[in-house]
């Protein structure tokens, strides 16, 4: 999965922490920015791959880059982190808001590079503070653009209509307050111990639903014999001819 930036809309300084590896790289030339996210398997694709519906889901997430959402960065990350390319001290990139709450072009993603699921969760459990995109924020400092940005931000409207240039607006308001969730970082190793954990919780908590459900399956089938017992018994002999 590859995505070609325009160098000017996207913060590249912030960005780089998110691709250390080979799985996620990011290169420069000199109008764009390139990432790069290489997931392998040996498995047969998916039907949903084939079937094209990738592309549809996917195409979203380019403007969220635009407009400065680090979330598909954080997803690069921590399949470097599954495939071994981040050592077990390295520290996480700052964690981007409402990463616990990923849209359906996000969770296609995740899918599609193959994250699991148990390392997901242990990097989202600290993304509950700060979910929401505080939109007030914006406007007011859009309002508090000096008069000649205002004005440039108009004049490229203007003379380029066609363009989205609200994500890159968004974008620049992003490079200015970034949307992440301030606190400690964790290392590679410290999420990869929480994702075990993590799994070994929700198998213990399917086996125990599974135990629950043979329990209840044979609690109703001893109901039924003894009905059945109680009813045979109520018949009582036939009369002899």
């Amino acid at each position: 999965m590859m995505f070609r930036l325009p160098i000017t809309a996207v913060d590249v300084s912030a960005l780089q922490p998110y691709f250390p590896g080979e799985s996620a790289t990011l290169t420069t030339t000199g109008e764009h920015a390139i990432l790069d996210l290489v997931s392998e398997t040996d498995e047969p694709e998916d039907d949903w791959f084939e079937a094209g519906h990738l592309t549809g889901s996917l195409t979203p997430l380019r403007a969220a880059l635009v407009a400065g959402d680090l979330r598909v960065a954080y997803l690069a990350w921590l399949l470097a982190v599954q495939t071994g390319e981040v050592e077990s001290g390295g520290l996480e990139p700052p964690l981007p808001r409402g990463l616990g709450c990923l849209p359906t072009p996000l969770a296609a993603a995740a899918e599609f590079l193959r994250i699991d699921q148990d390392l997901l969760a242990a990097a989202t459990e600290a993304t509950h503070e700060e979910e929401s995109e505080d939109a007030g924020r914006f406007r007011a400092w859009v309002k508090h653009l000096p008069a000649g940005e205002r004005e440039r931000w108009l004049l490229r409207a203007a003379d380029h209509p066609s363009l989205a240039l609200g994500s890159e607006l968004l974008g620049a308001f992003h490079r200015a307050y970034p949307p992440v969730v301030a606190g400690q970082r964790r290392t590679a190793a410290e999420l990869l111990t929480r994702a075990e954990e993590l799994e070994a919780e929700r198998r213990r908590a399917a086996a125990d639903r599974a135990a629950q459900a043979r329990a209840a399956a044979a609690a109703a089938r001893d109901k039924r014999l003894a009905t059945l017992a109680r009813r045979g018994g109520m018949a009582g002999p036939r009369p002899a001819r």
